[in-house]
């Protein structure tokens, strides 16, 4: 994946906070190239993005802080923690999908990708966060302006890969196709 297309992202993501919340951030020319993110904030969402010929994934996570920052308005209208929590998972899941409709439908991502489907955004609790697999990817982070710290983006669109199955088939590809996570895999059994 290249950086223009993470680029690309991180522009739209910082665009849609100041839309949805009024939020300004800055994004960064920062990029590491990972197979899967390793991020530390409060909370994490995810929404899958996948065509004929595609599949990936956007991964965000923003500090407790940015986010109770950004949602001070909408959470004076809630009640209990309950409420609170589902507010929160609400309006994260909400950003995920604005900003990743609009990505996909840029002009430069259609003409490297074509159409992207998404797919029902998911968010997580720092110790609910789940193992995410490993894939070719990039992160990188804007910087939220209120209080300095990073909301960290994790994208990864690959090609398909594809198992072969036959008797033929050595038992290397198996731990081709599966990298690292094989022993992982492995020792779910």
């Amino acid at each position: 994946m290249e950086k223009e297309v993470l680029t690309k992202m991180l522009e739209t993501l910082s665009e849609n906070l100041e839309l949805m919340f009024q939020k300004k951030t800055t994004p960064t020319t920062e990029f590491n190239e990972c197979n899967r993110p390793d991020f530390n904030d409060e909370y994490m969402g995810m929404i899958s993005l996948a065509n004929q010929s595609n599949q990936g994934q956007m991964i965000i996570s923003m500090s407790k802080t940015a986010v109770e920052d950004m949602l001070a308005e909408v959470m004076q209208l809630v009640s209990t923690p309950e409420e609170a929590h589902e507010m929160v998972k609400a309006s994260l899941g909400e950003l995920l999908n604005t900003v990743s409709g609009a990505f996909a439908q840029n002009e430069e991502v259609l003409a490297k990708y074509e159409c992207l489907d998404l797919s029902t955004p998911m968010i997580w609790e720092k110790d609910d966060s789940p193992y995410f697999c490993r894939t070719e990817g990039m992160s990188g982070h804007l910087i939220y302006e209120n209080d300095k710290t990073n909301v960290n983006v994790f994208l990864a669109i690959n090609p398909y890969k594809v198992f072969d199955a036959t008797p033929a088939a050595t038992d290397d590809s198996s731990s081709d196709f599966l990298g690292d996570d094989l022993d992982d895999l492995l020792s779910g059994l």
